[in-house]
């Protein structure tokens, strides 16, 4: 079969980090998961831009696999097999794309991954891999590249400081050019033309801070050097022409110089930028510094190129002046933060803009809580996109706290609802469910709704797999507490008569309020203290609903 311009990228891995470069949309071609001989139903698929078929596929397993499809979303060819050969283990992968290029950093150890006890931590290497439409050029495993050296939450979630940093391979705007990171034989790059190679790098100044290397969407490198001076950090810009136009060294040309705060005395820099005429230079202070390129100028400015909004901590407001941003949603990233510990504040940056959207407010939580966490989704290549604020109350100093959520949900990137209610939301197959008082749920097909019958005082709301929601209230009963169940079946508009509970009365010690662990087509009834007890689940038996009885560990 003819290999066409569309590529899909199958990663069948045990740990898989994706960082998506270029516009992407979910792929629902015919031939996905069809047993037409594709990457099969578990990978996730994602479209490449410029209206090509082809996707981008995560799903288990050791090897790196790639399939081409073409445009008319006819079957997927032979796939092209990355093996890192006889004792090499895959441990993780790196991807970005731009174009019609595919750049793969694919990270081994000499010990595998499920060997738990081992006398020796083993070598890790990388191998890089470039693919166009057709074939793949795989390099030979290296032992050292440069990782940013980003700190203090300094720098893109994307590259997470507490889960360590990586270099992801970087690509220039139309795809002809990749940087994979700076190695022991020198700088790795690929060109349209010359292919993967190692450069040298010329003219970089001695003694200075080593700075993580970044390549421009024009092609060209850039690094930063730093330098600790009279208790500041003197940074100097240095960049080459484009890697397209260098043989044999990439020569540096200092451009600019700036100097910054440190903290540390540690000037190391770590490099982000939107487009060629900007730079944000990362130090171990939470504010970059910035430059900007104005007619082939380089010069220091104070205002963020990007638009980016930091606020102020505030003392005694845990949530104020926190800022997470996430790794890519669907080629997009998503900057959320809170000026005041209570507006939930959104930044969206859309692929090939300089700038991030300007910031809206899309949750607010009411006066009297006290709000310690911003959590966007944990699975950002899913629909929607939802972030949420947690947040805790107590009637006084002695009382137990109450934990509640706010919750910010968007498909686009642009037009926000919001919900309150459990802490975080529960993922249901393609469902979004936010418990709370209303329940809501998102669904492809609706967006956010509310869901099911009115939720009364001190209850939680449960969906499971079927659709059906789980109602769990804790009532006084005496100077005991008890636990009512009932269920909503889709589409019941009222809850249930109370389901039979054989153990309906939560623990001594335990607090009067309900219980509940969503696990697939069950809800568990589990109690922190009851540790001896496997719980009681609220199930389907036979066609109807009822609470099994709960039974001693063992």
């Amino acid at each position: 079969m003819k290999r066409t311009a569309a590529v899909v990228v199958a990663l069948l891995v045990a740990l898989s980090v994706i960082a998506l470069g270029s516009a992407l949309a979910r792929d629902t071609g015919p031939s996905v998961g069809s047993g037409s001989g594709g990457p099969g139903e578990r990978a996730r698929y994602l479209r490449l831009d410029e209206g090509r078929s082809g996707t981008v596929a995560v799903s288990p397993g050791d090897k790196v696999e790639v399939w081409w499809r073409g445009p008319d979303g006819s079957d997927w060819s032979a796939p092209e097999v990355i093996d890192g050969g006889a004792g090499h283990y895959l441990i993780g992968t790196s991807v970005r794309l731009a174009g019609t290029t595919l750049a793969i950093r694919a990270t081994y150890n000499t010990v595998a991954p499920w060997e738990d006890e081992v006398d020796e931590p083993g070598v890790a290497t990388s191998v890089f891999v470039v693919c166009r439409p057709g074939s793949c050029v795989v390099s030979d495993h290296y032992e050292h590249v440069q990782e940013p050296p980003c700190r203090v939450g300094s720098c893109l979630t994307s590259r997470p400081t507490n889960k360590g940093v990586v270099q992801v391979p970087e690509l220039s705007s139309d795809g002809g050019q990749v940087f994979f990171g700076a190695t022991e034989r020198g700088y790795v790059v690929w060109t349209r033309d010359g292919g993967l190679r190692n450069l040298a790098p010329v003219n970089l100044p001695a003694g200075s801070a080593p700075g993580a290397p970044m390549l421009a969407p024009d092609g060209t490198l850039r690094v930063v050097a730093g330098r600790a001076e009279d208790g500041a950090c003197r940074l100097k810009l240095l960049t080459t022409p484009p890697v397209e136009a260098s043989t044999s060294a990439l020569r540096f040309t200092e451009q600019a110089t700036t100097t910054a705060p440190t903290e540390s005395g540690n000037c190391a820099t770590t490099l982000e930028a939107f487009t060629s005429d900007q730079l944000l230079v990362h130090t171990d202070r939470a504010e970059p510094s910035y430059l900007v390129r104005v007619d082939d100028r380089w010069e220091a400015t104070t205002k963020d190129p990007t638009g980016m909004v930091r606020y102020v901590p505030r003392p005694g407001r845990q949530a104020a002046g926190s800022t997470v941003r996430t790794g890519y949603w669907h080629w997009r990233e998503v900057l959320t933060a809170s000026p005041d510990g209570r507006r939930l504040v959104a930044q969206v940056h859309f692929p090939g803009q300089a700038r991030w959207t300007e910031p809206v407010t899309v949750a607010v939580a009411p006066r009297g809580l006290r709000c310690f966490e911003i959590a966007p989704t944990s699975t950002p290549a899913d629909e929607p996109f939802y972030v949420s604020m947690r947040c805790r109350s107590r009637p006084s100093p002695q009382a137990e706290w109450t934990y509640v959520g706010f919750h910010a949900v968007t498909e686009d990137g642009l037009t926000w609802a919001s919900a309150f209610g459990d802490q975080l939301p529960t993922r249901v197959g393609e469902d979004l469910f936010f418990g709370g008082s209303p329940a809501n749920r998102w669904t492809p097909e609706e967006g956010l709704r509310q869901a099911g019958p009115a939720v009364p005082e001190n209850s939680r709301t449960f969906q499971v797999d079927d659709g059906t929601l789980v109602l769990v209230s804790a009532k006084a009963d005496g100077n005991r507490c008890r636990l009512v169940v009932r269920v909503a079946e889709p589409p019941d508009t009222e809850w249930s008569a109370p389901l039979p509970n054989p153990d309906p009365f939560v623990p001594a010690g335990e607090q009067c309020r309900p219980v509940g662990q969503y696990d697939g087509r069950v809800v568990s009834l589990s109690f922190p203290t009851a540790v001896e007890w496997l719980p009681a689940r609220v199930t389907r038996s036979n066609g109807h609903w009822v609470v099994t009885e709960r039974r001693r560990a063992g």
